[in-house]
């Protein structure tokens, strides 16, 4: 029993002995790392002809702002210069066993702005419209106005005059018996879409005249209504008459050929069923609008 005792006890000490020792290593480690710490002069630069540039930087002002990007002088006139990319060391650096040469600059210099770089970003940031400006094509009367002239004869069982009104809206509906909450509430027939939509973009406040500022094109063709009028009882000859007349004029427009449609939209006013007829058959549904070349690209 004592001999087992001792043993314990043997142990416990070793144990003691140990944790001291180690811990006693770490603090001298940790100081060492401190004073190694007290002797680094400033920032390097790393480049890509490993070539340094060390800024003197004293330890007790504050950091700049602004991090400054210098170029470096090549070692040969046809060597092109390196940009740089911040790192920090305290010493000479080497790579694969090659020393890495410094140069020191006191005082990194910023590199002005030009003036006309610095006009493009004032007038870009000043204006609330940049990136956003749209520009709408002048379609012929043929393709949009015309079509509401007609209103009685859009759909083959319903007057769609009074619908138009309030800018495709449709009529205000009463609310005498106050069932509805506010006033904004309107008969709107489910085929109005692409006015609705049209007059929306006429009170767009980025609008433009000059189709090199926009970043996108709307065309106010209004298909749905157009397509509407021979669903039934109509050839194929008569629903792809404005769809093919449409993409022709459009097609020849500078607007167009500038990125060949890419940047135009356009808003149909019907399920997509109604313009996407892949058959030459007169009993076979809708337009082949969706199918002609221009709109596949």
């Amino acid at each position: 029993m004592k001999k087992r005792l001792q043993v314990l006890m043997d142990q416990l000490w070793f144990v003691l002995i140990a944790s001291f020792l180690f811990v006693f290593i770490l603090l001298l480690s940790d100081y060492s790392a401190l004073s190694a710490g007290r002797n680094i002069q400033g920032v390097t630069y790393y480049i890509t002809n490993s070539a340094n540039v060390i800024v003197n930087q004293d330890h007790s002002s504050s950091p700049p702002h602004h991090d400054h990007t210098t170029p470096t002088s090549s070692s040969s006139p046809n060597e092109s210069k390196s940009w740089l990319t911040l790192n920090v060391t305290n010493s000479t650096t080497t790579a694969n066993n090659n020393t890495v040469k410094s140069v020191v600059i006191n005082n990194p210099p910023v590199q002005p702005m030009s003036s006309g770089i610095g006009k493009n970003i004032s007038d870009s940031a000043s204006d609330s419209c940049s990136g956003r400006y749209i520009y709408v094509h002048n379609l012929p009367k043929r393709f949009n106005q015309d079509l509401l002239k007609n209103c009685h004869s859009l759909q083959r069982w319903t007057d769609m005059c009074p619908y138009i009104s309030n800018m495709g809206l449709g009529p205000r509906i009463k609310n005498s018996k106050k069932q509805l909450v506010g006033n904004g509430w309107f008969a709107t027939n489910q085929f109005l879409l692409e006015v609705i939509f049209h007059n929306r973009m006429k009170q767009y406040k980025c609008l433009t005249y000059d189709s090199s500022l926009a970043s996108a094109v709307f065309v106010p063709f209004y298909p749905g209504l157009d397509v509407g009028r021979y669903l039934w009882d109509y050839n194929i000859s008569m629903r792809d008459a404005s769809p093919l007349e449409f993409v022709k004029w459009l097609s020849n427009m500078p607007e167009w050929k500038k990125m060949w449609g890419r940047d135009h939209f356009l808003v149909g006013g019907r399920i997509a069923w109604d313009f996407r007829r892949q058959t030459d058959k007169d009993s076979a549904w809708g337009s082949k609008l969706m199918f002609l070349p221009e709109a596949k690209t």
